[in-house]
């Protein structure tokens, strides 16, 4: 059956967005808890190498993710900011940001209503959006007077954000590994022996991580002269 050109267009842009924005697989069991938890430990260990990553007050173990690399999600960086924890995701949009990482929000200073996961209360955000795909956090209020209309968001599957995670991850790792390869670095014995445990308890079901991580741990072994 011919397809007039009215009626075929919309497929293909269907079938273009499907592809734009598809989904990666779905974690084998068990490996988001140990990637969820082995980022927590790294940005515990030393979190000023990931700046994007911010922790929400009063919540342990809760999230504000600032800014997005992984190409499932780099389109919707400077536009929205995802909250999560170990187990939900949750995704808010700045005033200009629309559907499918499309309009755009101005630079500037924004205060959003929002309600983390397990978050009991309504909570403002204080952002400054410093460039075209980041923000700064620049302060929390952990509670605040809720509204009629609770704050609006969006959900995410493990899907969606595990390939930012992972990137996260390696972005702390390679830190460490071009720092001590540039000699820029100089560590206690305590210091090295903690960093070199991390590196050891990589998640070995994702071989870059396990290839991070071993990289990290033979800069940390090797002498320096």
């Amino acid at each position: 059956m011919n397809t007039t050109p009215s009626t075929q267009a919309p497929t293909l842009m269907a079938r273009a967005r499907n592809w734009l924005y598809r989904k990666g697989p779905e974690p084998a069991p068990g490996q988001w808890a140990r990637l969820y938890g082995y980022l927590r430990d790294l940005h515990e260990h030393e979190p000023r190498i990931l700046p994007a990553l911010q922790p929400i007050a009063g919540l342990p173990d809760s999230f504000a993710l600032l800014e997005f690399h992984h190409p499932t999600l780099r389109i919707y960086s400077g536009r929205e900011i995802i909250l999560f924890d170990e187990s939900r995701y949750l995704y808010y949009r700045l005033p200009g940001a629309l559907p499918n990482g499309s309009g755009f929000v101005e630079p500037g200073r924004y205060r959003l209503r929002c309600r983390a996961p397990r978050d009991e209360h309504d909570r403002i955000l204080e952002l400054e959006k410093t460039g075209d795909t980041s923000f700064r956090l620049l302060g929390q209020e952990k509670r605040v007077l809720e509204q009629a209309a609770p704050p609006k968001a969006g959900e995410l599957d493990y899907s969606w954000i595990v390939g930012e995670l992972e990137d996260l991850v390696v972005r702390w790792l390679q830190w460490h590994t071009c720092a001590l390869a540039m000699c820029s670095l100089r560590l206690s014995q305590p210091t090295n022996r903690a960093i070199l445990h991390l590196a050891r308890r990589a998640p070995r079901d994702c071989p870059r991580l396990a290839n991070e991580a071993d990289t990290l741990a033979r800069a940390i072994l090797t002498p320096r002269k």
